[in-house]
Parts: structure tokens; sequence; C-alpha cells
């Protein structure tokens, strides 16, 4: 059994251990059953309804990322961001850590924003967060 506990305001997750978590102040308590602490961790946590999705991250180096793209999408991202606030946001959001995680919403909504802003099309986007 895994345990958590996540902020009740912002919803982001504050803890994940194998032992009991107490709530206190905003923090909310809670568990998962027939996972432990490092099962639990491959999970995503959702801010909005404020529990694990179904879906395991898909963790990728940030260079492994880039390189899906080709050099007319890279180019054109880049192009579009000095232009367009909403793409650079976007790709921003994307190439912001070392890692990128391809089963994470937020970097899937980015990848649609891209695709909305007509930098990519669907069918690109799909295979890049294959």
């Amino acid at each position: 059994m895994a345990y958590y506990t996540y902020s009740n305001t912002t919803g982001e997750l504050v803890e994940i251990s194998d032992f009991p978590l107490s709530a206190h102040d905003d923090v909310a308590a809670s568990y998962v059953e027939n996972l432990t602490k490092a099962q639990l961790e491959q999970y995503h946590w959702d801010t909005n309804v404020k529990e694990f999705m179904n879906t395991p991250k898909r963790i990728i180096e940030k260079r492994d990322f880039i390189k899906r793209f080709t050099l007319q999408e890279f180019t054109g991202i880049k192009t579009a961001s000095t232009t367009n606030a909403t793409v650079d946001y976007h790709w921003q959001i994307l190439t912001l850590s070392d890692k990128v995680d391809l089963n994470d919403p937020e970097n899937i909504a980015a990848m649609e924003q891209l695709v909305q802003q007509g930098v990519l099309t669907e069918a690109r986007k799909q295979e890049i967060l294959a």
C-alpha cells in the first residue's frame, strides 16, 4: 500500500510514502491499495481532480524529445515562438526540464496547442508523442 498527501488548495502532490501519512492544515492524506511508493511514483498526479491518473509516465531525455521533430518543424516552432506568445509558452513547458514525460497531460496539451496554432499537424503530434 502507498500513501500520499496533497494540498487541498492547489491540488499539488506533497508526498508519497510506503508508510501512513497524516493530514494537517491544508494537506489531505489518502492511500492507494496494491501499489508501493516506487510503483505509485510512476503514475501522473492530476492537480485538477486530486488523484493519480491510470497512465504510467513515459519519460525521455529532452534531447531525444527534440530530435523527434524534423528540422523544418523545429524551425517553425522556434520562428513561431518569437511572434506568438502562446506557441512560446507551450514550447517552454515542453522543454523546461531535462526530461519530458510523453504521457503528462500538460505536455499533451502543449503539443495540442502547437497543432491549433498550425505549427504541427495532428498526425505529427501523434507520432512525436508515440
